[in-house]
């Protein structure tokens, strides 16, 4: 696998840099997410290698293509710069480390286009979840006994999660 997280941390690096430029590289930050999620997964479950690889790289793909598209006004260096790291890590040439995340876990049918995030469902927030869902227009589904996922657009993500603020400051 080393040759596909190699491309994951050159992707990754390539997207800081088109950020650093002043470039809007949101939708291939979140393809980049998620093909980490893959990849974490595939290290922690052998057995899902042959079905979760290449999604993965697939993903990687298109936030490539996303943040190549979106540089050129940074002229051709950035791209032949970026094309070279790319295939020296495809070639099996080590650029960093591929750190895996201790429990990862793969989120199957989050929603195509969507943002989400992971938090800790908040003491006493529990009751007040539908009505965050519609007053932020998200979609909050519970992940297990103690967190959430909400998911939709970065604007009512951050809603959601400013109503849900105070839970958390309460915390005694």
């Amino acid at each position: 696998m080393e040759p596909i997280e190699q491309a994951w941390i050159v992707t990754d690096l390539m997207a800081k840099e088109a950020t650093k430029e002043g470039l809007l590289v949101d939708k291939a930050v979140s393809l980049l997410r998620s093909a980490k999620a893959l990849l974490n997964e595939c290290h922690l479950n052998i057995a899902t290698r042959d079905e979760l690889l290449p999604k993965a790289a697939a993903l990687m793909n298109e936030a490539q293509k996303e943040i190549f598209t979106l540089a050129k006004p940074l002229g051709s260096d950035f791209e032949e710069k970026w094309t070279a790291q790319l295939k020296k890590a495809l070639h099996g040439e080590k650029i960093g480390e591929f750190k895996v995340e201790g429990s990862s876990k793969f989120r199957p049918n989050m929603p195509k286009g969507s943002e989400w995030v992971r938090v800790a469902m908040p003491e006493g927030a529990k009751g007040k979840m539908k009505d965050i869902e519609k007053s932020a227009g998200v979609e909050i589904k519970e992940d297990d006994d103690s967190h959430v996922i909400i998911a939709g657009d970065k604007e009512a993500i951050r809603k959601a999660l400013d109503e849900l603020s105070p839970y958390f400051k309460n915390k005694n």
